[in-house]
């Protein structure tokens, strides 16, 4: 792709376009003269440093959102009543027109505002892309930090690493309940005592109407800080529940947070409403029984049945996940079907 880009900068032909590889080829300041040496080269980027970015930015582009909605379709599977709620606000977001004709600036604010945006954000709390995020102090710089009232004071030159789990799982952090189920735990070593480890978009979410007039989270920003490179935008919605700061960093903090981060939220919302204004996602039992036998089958058997399809996913996300670059599922895979809405072999509204 970098070889195409050059060899279309040579050619003259590199038009308009303002995808990836371009803005880094312009940005290096590779041109046609330089590249035919009627000028002297003033490339400011190295092509091992274009290739090194590009790499970066695909990986951070494609596969975390690519994961995220993933789980997305798993968690909602799991727990059907958050994915009917979920329906819900889209039919009422919607009004029965097709997903492909809305417009940017009516629906997005009202999707962050939705369930949508709490399943979208209850998924990066739970499982975030990237598990420990690396941070440092200048060098000949210490920098103070406030824990608990208390100011201490961070070596210059030191490393960090936030453990973004730790910080989305922190009950002095955040408001908890019960668990659902106290002598079946989501978790079996984990916060037994509260709902930290289950999937529960509904906490999110503080008055179910305020998608109606929600605004974009940038539009909150501090404009001072914004001058300064600084994207002082909340990752939710004010519609939605807003964790102290530093609670929540799927998207990390402060200068170096991920400059991705609205457009894969756009993304994630955007194929969160195309499938489930339309589809329904259900857990698949093939390992157990055969179509033609659920179809025969009472709801109480359904049940059943498809409870062992959850507890043997619950098994596989506490067991088989791992990160590399990104955390995902690293043994085995989750089966999933898609249905029509409507259609559902498995509907217990009460889950």
């Amino acid at each position: 792709m970098f070889q195409q880009k050059k060899a279309a900068v040579l050619k003259g032909m590199e038009g308009d376009s303002m995808d990836l590889m371009t803005a880094l080829v312009k940005g290096a300041g590779i041109t046609k003269e330089s590249l035919t040496g009627e000028k002297p080269p003033a490339q400011t980027l190295t092509d091992r440093e274009i290739l090194g970015n590009a790499f970066v930015f695909i990986v951070a582009a494609h596969e975390t959102t690519a994961n995220s909605i993933h789980f997305c379709l798993v968690l909602l599977a799991m727990n059907i009543a958050a994915q009917r709620h979920l329906q819900a606000d889209l039919d009422e977001i919607f009004q029965g027109h097709p997903v492909s004709e809305a417009e940017y600036e009516k629906i997005i604010p009202k999707l962050f505002a939705s369930m949508a945006g709490a399943v979208l954000n209850e998924e990066l709390r739970l499982i975030a892309p990237v598990v420990g995020i690396p941070k440092s102090t200048l060098k000949e710089s210490p920098q103070p930090l406030e824990i608990g009232g208390k100011t201490c004071t961070v070596p210059a030159d030191c490393y960090i690493s936030l453990i973004t789990p730790a910080a989305h799982r922190n009950p002095n952090q955040w408001p908890t309940g019960p668990p659902a189920n106290p002598d079946k735990p989501t978790h079996p070593l984990s916060n037994l005592d509260n709902d930290l480890e289950e999937f529960k978009p509904e906490r999110w979410i503080l008055d179910p109407d305020a998608k109606n007039t929600a605004s974009m989270p940038e539009q909150e920003a501090d404009t001072e800080a914004s001058d300064l490179g600084v994207n002082t935008a909340a990752d939710t919605s004010a519609a939605l529940y807003r964790p102290p700061k530093g609670a929540y960093i799927p998207f990390s903090e402060g200068h170096r947070s991920c400059i991705g981060r609205r457009f894969a939220q756009v993304e994630i919302l955007a194929v969160l409403a195309l499938i489930f204004s339309q589809y329904s996602v259900e857990l698949a039992v093939d390992a157990y029984v055969s179509d033609d036998e659920v179809d025969k089958m009472t709801d109480q058997a359904k049940f059943e049945v498809w409870s062992k399809a959850r507890d043997e996913v619950t098994r596989q996300m506490n067991e088989d996940m791992g990160a590399i670059i990104t955390l995902q599922l690293r043994k085995g895979a989750i089966g999933i079907r898609f249905v029509k809405r409507g259609k559902e072999r498995f509907d217990f509204n009460a889950i």
